[in-house]
């Protein structure tokens, strides 16, 4: 399932809380999450293609709308995996 998150209208730093708050609480059942952003004057669209980390993020899909990006997540399984790793 895909999840989608409009972020127009805010700061890098309400982007960074809220996609932070998003990923540590999304229900599993989501692998997929659609991050509208925007693509003019491209601060959020960098922010979110190139600077925000997080543990369940297993790839960056830079999608044709350059107004938007798409997380692909890792499973329960993979984030079990990863936290064994360190």
């Amino acid at each position: 399932m895909v999840y989608k998150v409009d972020l127009h209208e805010m700061t890098v730093i309400e982007s960074k809380v809220t996609l932070k708050n998003l990923l540590d609480t999304l229900s599993y059942d989501y692998d997929e999450v659609l991050i509208v952003h925007g693509y003019h004057g491209r601060i959020l669209m960098d922010f979110v293609r190139k600077e925000f980390k997080h543990k369940r993020i297993k790839q960056i899909i830079i999608s044709l709308n350059p107004g938007e990006t798409s997380y692909l997540l890792k499973n329960k399984e993979e984030i079990q995996e990863y936290k064994k790793r360190g």
